[in-house]
């Protein structure tokens, strides 16, 4: 069980001998150069003071030297954090990763859905409204044609009885069409004027119609399903005010 949790994860890197044996080599070149007598220190502090431009180059090529053991240090030890790396974490995080990189496939294909569905119920209200449009249109044309039968007949016989006739065919189409599309008109005569409903015109003194009550409409209103869409004008009944009005209304009553 202890050697499976020790097990570190495998990678491919140079061959760190060669570099080792470079590096050993390198050290020794450096103790030896450490190592320098004082004579031949003295002397080449004489001649880095008799030739200054040697005595640059020099010291580049030290800082150079400097350089590149730090880089090859850093490079070491990252490459030793990388085989620090258990198998048990780096499994995990390349599960991880494979997750992440599914959730975003899922992800970028429930937008593209979305935006492919927002398209298709554009398409299908687009279409809708037209058929809507199509079957107002359809519908509107048998009216027409009895209008037309009507303004002919007129011409031809100048009968009224034939204008009214066709007038009220056309009168019937229409109130047809507006059944099938669920319009109705609004019945208001002998109801209790409602202003939420109706809309007051006038008043008319009789004794027919209790006072407060519709009386007359003087032009029809109609609604859709539940919205109106136009309230009745309607005439509301008012009791008379005096007795010769109501006389005239016995002395009618009695001739008719």
């Amino acid at each position: 069980m202890e050697e499976k949790e020790n097990k570190k994860i495998k990678i491919s890197v140079n061959s760190s001998t060669s570099q080792e044996s470079n590096h050993s080599n390198e050290d020794e070149k450096e103790m030896e150069n450490s190592n320098l007598s004082n004579g031949e220190e003295e002397n080449k502090q004489t001649t880095f003071s008799e030739d200054p431009e040697k005595k640059e180059k020099m010291e580049s090529k030290e800082n150079e030297k400097g350089d590149k053991k730090d880089k090859t240090l850093n490079s070491e030890e990252q490459k030793k954090l990388v085989m620090e790396i258990p198998i048990e974490e780096y499994e995990e995080l390349k599960k991880k990763a494979e997750e992440a990189e599914k959730n975003l496939y899922y992800a970028q294909k429930a937008l593209a859905d979305l935006e492919n569905y927002k398209l298709k119920v554009q398409k299908d209200i687009d279409r809708d409204r037209k058929l809507t449009m199509r079957n107002v249109f359809s519908s509107f044309l048998p009216i027409i044609d009895n209008l037309e039968r009507a303004i002919q007949a007129a011409e031809t016989t100048k009968s009224i009885e034939d204008l009214v006739q066709g007038l009220r065919m056309i009168e019937d189409e229409i109130m047809k069409f507006f059944s099938q599309q669920g319009v109705e008109p609004i019945s208001a005569v002998g109801k209790p004027f409602d202003p939420e409903h109706h809309e007051a015109m006038g008043h008319i003194e009789t004794h027919e119609v209790e006072p407060g009550h519709v009386v007359q409409e003087y032009l029809k209103g109609y609604k859709w399903r539940d919205f109106i869409l136009r309230h009745p004008k309607v005439l509301i009944a008012k009791k008379p005010e005096n007795k010769q009005d109501e006389d005239k209304e016995k002395e009618e009553k009695k001739e008719d």
